[in-house]
């Protein structure tokens, strides 16, 4: 039997909602777009740009830099 373990880290990124809004407005490009490129739901979206998400996991953080073309500095270290 194969036992998975998780590691998580917590990185504070401070007014990512704002700058996920800004850069999609800048853009010119839809959130339902931006979304599905990433690999999430439009309302899922929503949610980060409004700040109704108390964390994101890694993998969601890098598919909406994917979709703005963005990287926003975020490191984990190990």
């Amino acid at each position: 039997m194969l036992v998975d373990v998780v590691r998580q880290i917590r990185v504070t990124v401070p007014d990512l909602e704002k700058r996920i809004k800004e850069l999609r407005e800048a853009s010119g490009r839809s959130a339902q777009a931006l979304a599905t490129e990433a690999g999430i739901s439009t309302a899922y979206w929503y949610e980060i740009e409004k700040g109704k998400r108390q964390y994101i996991t890694e993998d969601v953080l890098r598919g909406i830099e994917r979709a703005l073309d963005t990287d926003f500095g975020v490191k984990f270290d190990g």
